[in-house]
């Protein structure tokens, strides 16, 4: 089951975990544990989709984490989950309307996205009240399972 995100405005978010990098690797710290990451994004403007090695197991947990505490209202609005590659991070806005926003840099942009629009990055906003939080951190829990720390 994908983490997913949506909100009214017809804009979705799901993340899966398509297999590890490196999957014949098993007793590097680093390697063993780099993932294979499938993003799919529904917008108005046009859907689009990824796959790239951007998170790690020790990435996975720790947004899972920060997801549990984010819907226990423990977020520190100031704290961003950004990770070793920087193609996707997390963040949570309370204020005007408590949101949980997804980043995508460089490459992890639609199609139909140009650095002159809007530099190098686009953000997206999915409502906390739209979304269930612990549900995306028990998907998030669900993919370590599938695929563990080695």
């Amino acid at each position: 089951m994908p983490m997913k995100l949506q909100s009214k405005g017809g804009i979705s978010f799901e993340l899966e975990v398509a297999g590890y990098e490196f999957a014949t690797i098993k007793k590097d710290y680093w390697d063993s544990n780099w993932l294979l990451v499938q993003v799919r994004i529904e917008h108005p403007l046009g859907a689009w989709s990824f796959v790239d090695p951007c998170l790690t197991t020790f990435d996975v947990e720790r947004l899972a984490g920060w997801f549990e505490a984010t819907a226990r209202g423990e977020a520190n609005p100031e704290a961003e989950e950004g990770f070793v590659e920087p193609t996707l991070e997390f963040s949570y806005v309370p204020a005007p309307l408590a949101a949980i926003q997804v980043r995508f840099v460089h490459e992890s942009g639609p199609p139909w996205f140009t650095e002159q629009d809007q530099g190098d990055e686009l953000t997206l906003s999915f409502p906390a009240a739209e979304n269930d939080l612990q549900s995306c951190a028990r998907a998030l829990r669900e993919i370590l399972v599938r695929y563990p720390k080695r």
